[in-house]
């Protein structure tokens, strides 16, 4: 036992001293200022920890260094932009230099290297993004899937409207719901727990960890995989390895029901079914496991994101109850309370468009991207930028920079409607909360469109605000959690119909979109 404490000791140690070396190169240009290194590891003690919202952590470096800022961990260089007109310049703009991701041992670890946010080979990552443009990647595509999303927002009205103490469970149930029935033609369990549902919940939240940049020390020193979880300072792989097995089944269980029901002659429309219909692939091969990371990655991404951005809606709407009343009386006014809003009404809504908008900027779903990595060496604002640099985007900083958002703290969707000349006052968040370049969100398009049916109809019918309890308002805390994907920290608010007509337009919603059965009972053969 002491022996191999000490081998693990000397491995470690050795691979620090190895990847120091290596990174002590002399450049034409100075790296981006940033804090102090230490001897031998570098910046690795500024690092941020998992939970901690990295996001704020770096934050501080634009005070500190500036809009651009860099840190080498162990030789590794780790560049830092806190301002997105550089991100654009580098991310957008050089594109072809930095897309790629750097490795992750401890993402590789965790199992999730397959999802597109991960994936660093190139052609994976071209296929999977033709697989993804090809369903959802336009508005026309999207279109196909508005009866899925119609029916699913109907049956969460109608879940909030009976259980408004369970908002979050609904949140999750809708966003699982429309997600696994695009994905892989599945019909979630209506009125009890689903366990591809549940499964999204668990696996997602060991996603938005296990992708944190610049968090795991595996990340900096590789040779640390194989240290045993009994080794000082290796638990990170017990949880590694706990993350795996709830990733395989991730992409395993669904992907293998909707083989199993494409075999049993039950053919239902969906993005997976469609892929194995158009490009048929033998078992076990390399093809196969991009077609179902394909899917997985739009199971990943619609499982979790709108989420978090529903979730800030209603935050949002108890503590700034101003823009909840412009939004209903301009639905009001447009629709009346005859009917909900839908797809096709939302070029007339333009303060409830501009509140979605709102949405995004005030609380980013990616706070922190996911980290480019740079295939060739560039510049920046006369710095250095070095071949195989990790790239942080803070989204965070550029959605709430004063010097472009006024009062950015504040939830404010006038920001957003258009001036006389078809200008937006501010800059659409649009541009920077999906990602840049090459690695900018594939599935933008239908994510915009579920949230924006969601907000509409909550709005049309809901009134939605801070709890009372024995007569007294009870306060709201304004906190948001950390990880790849950022959520509000758990919060209860008061969900109420808006009138006795309202609750009847939801109950009606029933007849109109009656539940149906749920294929359950198919996954246990799986």
């Amino acid at each position: 036992m002491l022996s191999t404490l000490w081998l693990g000791i000397l491995i470690v140690f050795g691979s620090c001293i190895v990847a120091t070396l290596r990174g002590r190169k002399r450049y034409p240009l100075p790296l981006p200022p940033g804090p102090k290194q230490n001897p031998i590891i570098g910046n690795l003690k500024d690092l941020p920890t998992p939970d901690q919202q990295d996001w704020m952590h770096w934050l501080k470096h634009k005070e500190l260094y500036g809009p651009i800022s860099s840190l080498t961990v162990l030789g590794k260089h780790i560049i830092i932009l806190n301002d997105a007109q550089l991100a654009v310049q580098l991310l957008d703009k050089h594109s072809s230099i930095h897309s790629s991701r750097p490795e992750n041992m401890f993402t590789d670890m965790s199992g999730w290297q397959y999802v597109l946010g991960a994936l660093r080979n190139p052609d994976h990552v071209r296929k999977t993004r033709k697989h993804l443009h090809q369903e959802i990647g336009s508005k026309n595509s999207v279109a196909r899937f508005n009866d899925v999303q119609t029916t699913e927002v109907s049956r969460f009205l109608l879940r909030v409207l009976d259980e408004p103490d369970k908002l979050h469970q609904h949140i999750r149930k809708d966003a699982g719901a429309i997600v696994l029935k695009i994905g892989y033609g599945y019909t979630i369990e209506p009125h009890a727990q689903d366990p591809l549902v549940d499964l999204a919940d668990k696996a997602m939240e060991d996603f938005s960890y296990a992708l944190l940049p610049a968090t795991w020390a595996v990340e900096f020193i590789p040779v640390m995989r194989y240290l045993p979880a009994w080794f000082p300072g290796a638990r990170f792989v017990k949880i590694a390895q706990s993350y795996k097995s709830k990733s395989e089944s991730f992409s395993d269980i669904p992907y293998s029901f909707t083989k199993q029901q494409i075999a049993n002659g039950r053919f239902v429309p969906s993005f997976l079914s469609n892929l194995l219909r158009d490009n048929p692939v033998e078992p076990g091969t390399e093809e196969e496991n991009i077609i179902k990371w394909s899917a997985g990655s739009l199971y990943a991404g619609g499982a979790d994101t709108t989420v978090s951005s529903i979730s800030s809606f209603f935050l949002a709407m108890a503590l700034f109850p101003e823009a909840q009343h412009k939004a209903q009386q301009e639905i009001d006014t447009v629709i009346g309370s005859n009917r909900l809003p839908q797809f096709q009404d939302q070029d007339n809504l333009p303060y409830v468009h501009a509140l979605v908008k709102e949405v995004l900027r005030w609380h980013p779903v990616v706070p922190m991207s996911v980290a480019h990595t740079s295939t060739q060496d560039d510049t920046c604002e006369g710095y250095f930028i070095p071949k195989g640099s990790s790239i942080l985007a803070n989204i965070w900083a550029f959605t709430h920079d004063p010097a472009v958002y006024h009062d950015p703290m504040t939830f404010n969707p006038d920001r957003f409607l258009t001036s006389p000349d078809g200008k937006l006052p501010e800059r659409d968040p649009h541009m920077l909360v999906f990602g840049f370049g090459r690695r900018a969100c594939p599935g933008r398009t239908l994510a915009d469109a579920n949230v924006f049916l969601t907000v509409a109809q909550a709005l049309a019918v809901f009134d939605i605000s801070k709890p009372i309890q024995n007569g007294v308002v009870q306060d709201i805390p304004l906190k948001f959690l950390p990880g790849v994907i950022s959520h509000p920290a758990p919060f209860k608010v008061s969900v109420r119909p808006r009138s006795a007509v309202h609750e009847q337009l939801i109950r009606e919603l029933e007849q109109q979109h009656p539940w149906e059965k749920s294929d359950v009972e198919f996954l246990p053969s799986v």
